[in-house]
């Protein structure tokens, strides 16, 4: 008699453990999902003129959430206007970011981690848990409380799990960001990790020490998205892209050679095309923040639009604007921040 009732005695333990992890769970889900839930994240999507304090406090809300598991998993970023502007970065923002290139983690940003990824062990209810199984076998096997043992082995993967979370460094949008703001403090982290083969951003780190003109990575960079025949349309882009974010006399002077070629993009079918200059042409206008470079192409482009005959001619047209702007600019005067940059 005395033995079933111990018996039922670690049941219901077991049971009430099992109900309090549960319980601990599901409170650390609906406090972040209501933390979450008060900011509308596409509210300065739908805003035309937000306030620049407004987005300060956006970008500090998705630095300081970026660490938690389900930050990007569920699209719970806030949306905020493009191109960036530096003074969208106050000095709490740029703080975060040296906290992240640091690798440094709350408990809390841990925790958000080893409830997704304990999920499966902790639901002992699920008859597939092989690992809540184990542990039982254990128990029998030794004459050891399963309580005990659960625990232990719960212990153990928490412990490994935890190792494996605070080893993921820098997310890809904070290394972007950093090489965007140009700030020296960023500049040590930048390079370890620039030269860490495990890490899986490295390009990215690469191309933000770049960006601050760091050798070898800024001649190296410039010399892979440097201008070269039969690109297709995808990989041409991409070394725009590239070269725009580098954003120095050498990287733009390459960029300028695009703006210069005669490929064409064709179509699915291979009869459309558009000149890939033309992409190229118009990334410049947006960089160079020059309103009326832009509007001189849109006006070729509206004359051209009622023939729907876009030929050498009208190459030759945009070129020859893009030519006047270019060699008009004081590439040494360029401040880079109409940089495009794919995050958030």
């Amino acid at each position: 008699m005395a033995k079933n009732n111990s018996t039922c005695l670690r049941i219901l333990l077991i049971d009430f453990i099992r109900y309090m992890i549960k319980i601990k769970v599901l409170l650390f889900l609906c406090v972040h999902s209501v933390c979450t839930a008060q900011i509308d994240r596409f509210s300065l999507v739908k805003q035309k003129n937000p306030s620049i304090k407004k987005v300060q406090e956006v970008i500090e809300y998705n630095l300081q959430h970026i660490h938690f598991y389900d930050f990007y998993e569920k699209d719970k970023y806030i949306r905020i206007p493009k191109p960036y502007q530096y003074n969208y970065f106050t000095e709490k923002a740029k703080l975060r970011i040296l906290e992240l290139l640091k690798n440094t983690w709350t408990e809390e940003e841990i925790q958000s981690h080893l409830t997704i990824k304990l999920a499966y062990e902790l639901d002992t209810l699920n008859p597939r848990n092989s690992f809540y199984k184990k542990a039982k076998r254990i128990a029998k096997r030794d004459s050891i409380p399963i309580d005990k043992i659960w625990e232990q082995m719960l212990e153990k993967r928490s412990s490994g799990y935890r190792k494996l979370i605070t080893n993921q460094k820098a997310p890809r949008d904070v290394v972007l960001l950093a090489g965007y703001l140009k700030d020296k403090r960023f500049i040590p982290y930048l390079k370890t990790l620039a030269t860490d083969t495990a890490y899986y951003y490295r390009y990215e780190t690469q191309l933000a020490l770049a960006h601050y003109t760091i050798e070898p990575y800024h001649i190296e960079m410039i010399k892979k998205k440097s201008y070269s025949e039969n690109l297709n349309f995808n990989s041409f882009r991409n070394r725009l892209e590239s070269l725009a974010y580098i954003c120095s006399k050498e990287s733009l002077q390459h960029y300028y050679k695009f703006c210069m070629s005669t490929d064409k993009a064709y179509d699915s079918h291979g009869e459309r095309y558009s000149y890939m200059a033309e992409t190229a042409i118009t990334g410049l206008s947006l960089l160079l923040k020059n309103k009326e470079m832009y509007k001189e192409i849109e006006n070729i482009k509206m004359k051209y639009m009622k023939s729907r005959i876009y030929d050498e001619n009208y190459l030759k047209e945009i070129q020859n604007v893009a030519n006047r702007h270019f060699s008009n600019l004081d590439i040494n005067a360029m401040d880079c921040e109409s940089i495009k940059l794919e995050i958030w």
